[in-house]
């Protein structure tokens, strides 16, 4: 725990570190995108969605002395790890600088990372703002935790790897960066209320649904072999495959055309994007 602490509250936050961080952070992310085996697993929505990012915009929020201190070096940080996760995907792409039709929503993160770190600086006074403040992340966080969970249960492995991450991350944030005891239990019942409120909301059968179209090969036949999970539809249409899916859970689709070449897909939900189907 205290090792824990020093890192977020004892770590002087240099711009040769905001930089470092900045690039570890995107090689971590686009390995995790790119290496076979990872890639396919829930750990891949930690480089495309946010919950992982509240932990690097902390370290170097907590650790800069002035609310503007914070809000400049957040945003640098952002500024130079999101694009730099696009560029080292490039040649691994198949369609690729297309790859960066994704950075739009990141971009508008990373302007937003500017009024938000001034807020989230005032964390640091660890008293019951400080808490109201830490709950829009982690209640964030608890509702994300709340729908992969649900995955796991409904069809194990689902999102073990993004649950157990949410988990740990919310429980980092409570015991490190909240040492008064009153504040913690405040940040705490806020988040579980967040995760009660979403978790009936997604069992009371309102989900959300996203379309998307995969072209197949020409001058071919295709025909749908299998399905592996759930999908909410899928339809062969006369150049290509159009599904509609759930945003949180893991669905395959596997095609076949009249020479017996199978195409197998999988789709990932992408920010602001919606469904992106991709060949394994």
């Amino acid at each position: 725990m205290n090792a824990l602490r020093k890192i977020f509250f004892e770590t002087k936050m240099t711009w040769k570190r905001v930089a470092l961080l900045a690039v570890g952070s995107a090689i971590l992310t686009a390995a995790v995108l790119l290496i076979p085996g990872i890639k396919e697993t829930s750990a891949s929505y930690l480089g495309v969605t946010v919950e992982a990012w509240f932990v690097f915009a902390l370290i170097i929020v907590m650790n800069c002395e002035k609310p503007l201190e914070a809000a400049i070096k957040t945003f640098v940080f952002f500024l130079i790890s999101q694009p730099l996760i696009y560029l080292i995907q490039v040649p691994f792409f198949d369609r690729g600088w297309e790859i960066f039709m994704y950075y739009p929503y990141w971009l508008k993160i990373t302007v937003l990372t500017l009024p938000g770190a001034v807020i989230a600086w005032f964390v640091k006074k660890d008293n019951i703002i400080s808490a109201l403040i830490l709950s829009v992340a982690t209640g964030y966080i608890g509702a994300t935790l709340v729908a992969s969970g649900l995955t796991v249960v409904q069809s194990f492995p689902g999102e073990l790897i993004r649950t157990v991450f949410c988990l740990l991350e919310i429980l980092l944030f409570l015991f490190v960066l909240l040492k008064n005891k009153r504040s913690r239990i405040v940040c705490a019942v806020l988040t579980l209320a967040v995760m009660a409120a979403f978790g009936y909301y997604k069992l009371s059968g309102r989900t959300d649904i996203y379309r998307g179209y995969y072209e197949l090969p020409a001058g071919h036949t295709w025909e749908i072999k299998d399905t592996e999970g759930y999908v909410g539809n899928v339809e062969m249409g006369e150049d290509g495959l159009e599904i509609l899916a759930k945003k949180y859970s893991y669905e395959t689709v596997v095609v076949v055309n009249e020479l017996g070449e199978e195409i197998e897909l999988y789709m990932v939900y992408a920010p602001g994007q919606g469904l992106d189907i991709m060949e394994k």
